[in-house]
């Protein structure tokens, strides 16, 4: 499945990238919960991606160390947005954060509750607080 998911989002970016709306567009891959492994491996086959999102992201204990590697290796700015109620995500994002390089990833936890895609909904700080952090990086990265 993730295969196959990595293959249909690379055939969409790329048709539209072919589009003049989208003529050197940047992309952000972004994934919610256990589908992390996914905008991983989708960041990893595309040159025209500069950054991350993960919402309340999920990966297995024994994937950790692996998916840190990966994305240390890449260079990508990521930002991992959690709450209190997925304390396995927040768990994550320290681990990722940890041992990449300085200011790679950034953890911001949400204020209110919340799980998954609604944690977008519960701070009005988020998507303001994503927008500059993608904004300082948008020079800098790859």
């Amino acid at each position: 499945l993730t295969t196959r998911t990595v293959a249909d989002a690379n055939g969409i970016l790329d048709r539209l990238a072919k589009r003049p709306a989208f003529t050197g567009v940047r992309w952000v891959i972004g994934a919610v919960g256990e589908r992390a492994d996914v905008a991983l491996r989708l960041l990893e086959s595309r040159r025209d991606a500069h950054a991350m999102l993960l919402v309340a992201p999920h990966v297995p204990l024994v994937a950790i160390a692996d998916y840190r590697a990966r994305l240390r290796t890449l260079g990508t700015p990521t930002f991992v947005q959690v709450a209190p109620e997925e304390p396995e995500a927040l768990e994550f994002g320290d681990l990722l954060a940890h041992d990449t390089a300085p200011g790679q990833v950034r953890v911001a936890d949400a204020s209110g509750p919340g799980r998954g895609l609604r944690l977008l909904d519960t701070d009005a700080r988020i998507l303001p607080r994503l927008m500059g952090w993608l904004g300082e990086r948008t020079a800098g990265s790859r």
